[in-house]
């Protein structure tokens, strides 16, 4: 299994009802971490990619530096999704030393509620 290619997070209402997980990336340009430049924004998994991206543009992306409009968006179903996220996550962190920023942006305003 591969991912999709990227595509406009508008079109996330194509993403399939099933288990898998998502990353989104910024559509121009390069963010600057701390070990590294990367375009990757934000990963996530789900038990229902369709539903769980109409949520995170409804209660998260709001909260992220970023608009809908400027953002990439690729998925891939798999049923070991939680266990696919943490081996990209942990790479990524391992790469960059840090979570990509839609992910810090995010646990840093779930502690301020």
């Amino acid at each position: 299994m591969e991912f999709t290619d990227w595509t406009p997070f508008q079109n996330f209402c194509k993403a399939p009802a099933t288990t898998g997980v998502f990353q989104l990336r910024i559509d121009e340009g390069l963010l600057d971490y701390p070990t590294g430049k990367s375009t990757m924004f934000y990963f996530g998994y789900a038990e229902n990619l369709n539903r769980s991206l109409d949520e995170f543009n409804k209660n998260i992306l709001p909260y992220l530096d970023r608009t809908p409009d400027k953002l990439l968006l690729r998925w891939l179903p798999d049923p070991n999704a939680k266990a696919r996220f943490e081996k990209r996550m942990n790479a990524f962190v391992n790469k960059f030393s840090c979570m990509p920023f839609g992910n810090e942006q995010w646990l840093k305003q779930l502690g301020q509620k």
